[in-house]
């Protein structure tokens, strides 16, 4: 995802200044003309030096897709239209998530399919994922799809979870050993060969 500012207008005619965050140029303007705005210039912004930090922090999980797919499955469910759930979960995801959400809001109220939507943010949502979701959108049972969909996503990301946190263990262990093996050869060592050089 790219983040883009821009100048617009609104209804009453008025400037406006803000930034969206979209996968190109082209979603940023839809993102922009949802909001009633009329896109005067919309340009990428410039990335400080340390954006890797906040792109590292906003990273999507799949604990992340899972809450979203589980929670769209539940409003579906409800009969909720899902121009209607994906509004509401614009604004009740994880902050890193609801750019995608908007953008794919934007999507479906332009005449897509959900699917089709979810298929330009491939860093996301898998291939098995929006196929998935189109054999859904055919039969008639998205909701049941994206239930399923979640049950996996959050075992995948449980099972993750454990590899990671098993690992973390010897990697500390490896890295002591790495640390007290330096202190030994630049401050013990040195002193043991001065103290035998003068004894000898």
């Amino acid at each position: 995802m790219k983040r883009f500012n821009y100048k617009a207008k609104d209804r009453a005619g008025r400037v406006v200044k803000g930034e969206v965050e979209a996968v190109d140029i082209d979603g940023a303007a839809k993102l922009v003309r949802g909001k009633g705005f009329f896109v005067i210039s919309l340009n990428p912004k410039i990335e400080s030096p340390f954006s890797f930090i906040r792109k590292m922090k906003d990273k999507i999980n799949e604990g992340d897709v899972a809450n979203f797919t589980r929670q769209l499955s539940t409003m579906i469910n409800a009969g909720l239209p899902i121009t209607e759930a994906l509004l509401i979960l614009r604004s009740q995801t994880k902050k890193s998530m609801q750019a995608i959400v908007a953008q794919l809001l934007a999507d479906v109220e332009a005449g897509e399919s959900f699917s089709s939507a979810l298929r330009k943010h491939p860093r996301v949502f898998g291939q098995t994922y929006i196929a998935l979701v189109k054999s859904g959108e055919v039969g008639g049972v998205l909701d049941a799809v994206l239930l399923r969909l979640a049950d996996n996503l959050e075992k995948q990301h449980e099972f993750g979870s454990k590899v990671k946190g098993a690992l973390i263990y010897p990697v500390i262990i490896v890295v002591g050993m790495l640390v007290v093996s330096v202190v030994m050869m630049i401050f013990v060592i040195p002193k043991l060969l001065g103290l035998y050089a003068d004894y000898i």
